[in-house]
């Protein structure tokens, strides 16, 4: 019997799966300033299956190099969910916005709580930031 094909197929499933996590904790922690290292090791993962002789490793590293030219794609189309507040963004959002609407009182010389009713996006986002402006 051939277990190749079935042993392709597994591997590629979980290929899949591994990256879908990854490019989320990528976009998550780096933004899309990362999309070069998912390049660089497509690149090297085709070139190693061209070079690689043997039936199973061959298109094992093929499946691997193609999802990381895939996950290019994928960490922008996260950057658009996140913007479109689909999904959770970076921790470091929260502090930016915090200091944007601290300016934005210090300029005004507002002080006390600001309620934000809708985002850029025009969704409700319900946040309210207690600010202490001097």
């Amino acid at each position: 019997m051939n277990f190749s094909g079935l042993i392709i197929a597994v591997i590629t499933f979980l290929v899949i799966g591994i990256f879908h996590p990854i490019v989320i904790k990528c976009e998550y922690y780096f933004g899309t300033r990362c999309w070069w290292s998912f390049a660089l090791a497509g690149i090297v993962f085709i070139a190693a299956s061209l070079i690689v002789a043997d039936n199973i490793i061959s298109p094992i590293l093929g499946v691997v190099g193609c999802s990381c030219l895939w996950s290019i794609l994928e960490i922008f189309e996260q950057k658009g969910r996140v913007e479109k507040r689909l999904v959770p963004h970076e921790p470091q959002t929260k502090r930016r916005i915090q200091e944007t609407l601290s300016e934005l009182c210090i300029c005004s010389r507002l002080r006390g709580a600001v309620t934000i009713g809708r985002d850029a996006f025009g969704m409700d986002s319900g946040l309210l930031y207690r600010l202490n402006v001097y």
